[in-house]
């Protein structure tokens, strides 16, 4: 016998339950701001960093940062929005976030990009 009713993981988890918003609404709302925190943290690294690889590594971290907060934004509309939005931006930002990294670093190493 199963604990879990399948028929509610065709409800949104925001209407699940009547009396407010589920439990996991609230951890990862903390976990929002657990990743605004550290990206803060971050930008304070970004701006103070001593060697520029650190100012680098600090702007790929809040770059990472952001694919998940966007991510945990995703999960947090599940009643109102398509997540699917969400999750699409957050793709095409990491890979955006990984091929600047990359240009920035070569850039560096060699001074010019070919």
């Amino acid at each position: 016998m199963s604990l879990v009713d399948p028929s509610l993981a065709l409800i949104p988890l925001a209407e699940q339950t009547a009396e407010g918003p589920p439990a996991a609404a609230f951890v990862v709302f903390g976990t929002c701001l657990v990743l605004l925190t550290g990206a803060v943290l971050l930008m304070i690294r970004a701006l103070r960093g001593p060697t520029v690889f650190d100012r680098i590594l600090a702007v790929n971290a809040m770059g990472t940062k952001t694919v998940v907060l966007v991510a945990c934004i995703a999960f947090l509309d599940l009643g109102h929005a398509d997540p699917s939005f969400y999750l699409d931006t957050s793709i095409v930002y990491a890979l955006i976030n990984f091929v600047v990294t990359i240009a920035i670093l070569k850039y560096i190493q060699y001074r010019r990009l070919s």
